[in-house]
C-alpha cells in the first residue's frame, strides 16, 4: 500500500516531468527527446543527490518512476492544446513539484 509521502513524491515527479515535456515540446523535440527531458528534469536533482551520496540512484531501484513520467509524457501528448499552450510565466508544474 502507498502511503502519504510516496504518493506526493509522484506527484512532484509527475508535475517536473510535465514541467519539462512542455519546454522539449516548445522547442520541437521529438516524443523519445520530450520523454527524456521530461524524466532528466523529474529525477535529476534526486538523481544527483544520491550520486553524491555515493548510493544508487533511486529511480533505478523503482521502476515507478518510469512509469510516472510515462504518464506525465501522455498526459501533455493528449492535451497539447492546452499544456504546451500555457504562458511560461505560468509556472504551476513547477510550484507542484517543489510543493
Amino acid at each position: 500500500m502507498m502511503n502519504f509521502i510516496t504518493l506526493l513524491d509522484y506527484v512532484g515527479t509527475f508535475a517536473f516531468a510535465i514541467s519539462g515535456i512542455r519546454l522539449a515540446s516548445a522547442k520541437h523535440f521529438d516524443w523519445f527527446g520530450a520523454y527524456v527531458v521530461g524524466f532528466v528534469t523529474a529525477v535529476g536533482g534526486g538523481t544527483l543527490r544520491d550520486l553524491l551520496l555515493g548510493l544508487p540512484p533511486f529511480w533505478m531501484q523503482n521502476v515507478s518512476y518510469l512509469v510516472v513520467s510515462g504518464f506525465a509524457f501522455l498526459f501533455v501528448v493528449g492535451l497539447r492544446k492546452y499544456v504546451i499552450r500555457l504562458n511560461n510565466t505560468f509556472f504551476i508544474f513547477d510550484a507542484v513539484g517543489l510543493g
